[in-house]
């Protein structure tokens, strides 16, 4: 018996030991982009640019730190922000106060896609802030030599509404 379980183990330890490992496959490098909010949707990132053309992918969506010009709401983000806190509107009558941060791609024709919320406050506002982003109009493309190209934008909105104005 003690034999057995030697020779178990021996066999267990050659094997486990024994395997080679395949080098020749090349794990995919992955690239990190560290973002920080400064103020109103302009963002700062700490990656370098990287040379990409649209020549390569068509779709490629542009990081906002890699284009020449970036994409702006068409008729600036002060009024933006003006006309998104008159039209925003949500369903709880408790009061909110804060931020909700939104993550969405500006198309080639200026029209948003691929939503995503950051941060929200709770009762769906992440919803209800991207339903009144789509009433609003277009934005301007960003821009990579003189072509209008996809790119990624973070817009923080802010939201200030007391029980006076939800009822």
């Amino acid at each position: 018996m003690k034999n057995l379980l030697l020779l178990v183990f021996f066999l267990t330890v050659s094997i486990s030991f024994g395997q080679k490992k395949n080098n020749d496959q090349k794990t995919p490098e992955l690239v990190i982009i560290q973002e920080k909010e400064v103020n109103h949707g302009e963002i700062i990132t700490t990656e370098e640019p990287r040379e990409i053309t649209e020549a390569k992918d068509p779709n490629y969506i542009y990081p906002p730190s890699s284009v020449e010009i970036t994409p702006q709401y068409s008729e600036g983000l002060e009024i933006f922000h003006g006309e998104f806190k008159n039209k925003f509107k949500t369903e709880t009558k408790e009061p909110l106060k804060g931020r909700i941060i939104l993550k969405f791609v500006v198309e080639k024709d200026g029209s948003l896609s691929d939503f995503k919320v950051i941060r929200d406050l709770g009762h769906d506002t992440g919803k209800d802030a991207i339903k009144t982003i789509k009433t609003m109009k277009k934005w301007k493309p960003a821009k990579q030599s003189g072509k209008n190209v996809r790119c990624m934008f973070i817009l923080p909105v802010h939201v200030d509404l007391n029980t006076d104005e939800t009822k």
